[in-house]
């Protein structure tokens, strides 16, 4: 899989009977991979849930009318970014005793937009 890449992994269409509560799917869901840009970001996969992508903008009821539509919902996820750089780790260094020193790679924080589901919602008339 080629970086900055996402692969449907598998799909379920609307109305597809969940096997758990035995009700229908009003909306049909993909899983997904994604590969990171670059291979500095921790972790280099992530996976999520997408609306499925024959879904159509807008959902008709029984006499025609539409209804609602499906939206992709996502939340704010927190990852590891290496930084290159080296630093003292303190503790080890203490245990580790004697004139030898113990280094650590610094990671930093960034934020990223997970997709995580395709929620079903009703026009307000």
């Amino acid at each position: 899989m080629s970086p900055n890449t996402t692969a449907i992994c598998g799909c379920v269409n609307r109305l597809s009977v969940d096997a758990l509560t035995g009700l229908g799917l009003p909306c049909g869901l993909c899983a997904t991979t994604y590969r990171q840009a670059d291979s500095s970001r921790f972790p280099e996969y992530i996976n999520g849930i997408v609306c499925h992508p024959n879904e159509t903008s807008t959902v008709h009821g029984v006499l025609g009318n539409p209804i609602g539509s499906c939206v992709q919902t996502s939340f704010q996820q927190d990852f590891l970014v290496r930084t290159g750089e080296w630093v003292i780790d303190p503790v080890m260094t203490a245990q580790l005793g004697g004139n030898k020193i113990v280094y650590k790679e610094r990671w930093d924080f960034y934020s990223q937009t997970i997709k995580a589901g395709c929620s079903f919602m009703f026009y307000v008339v």
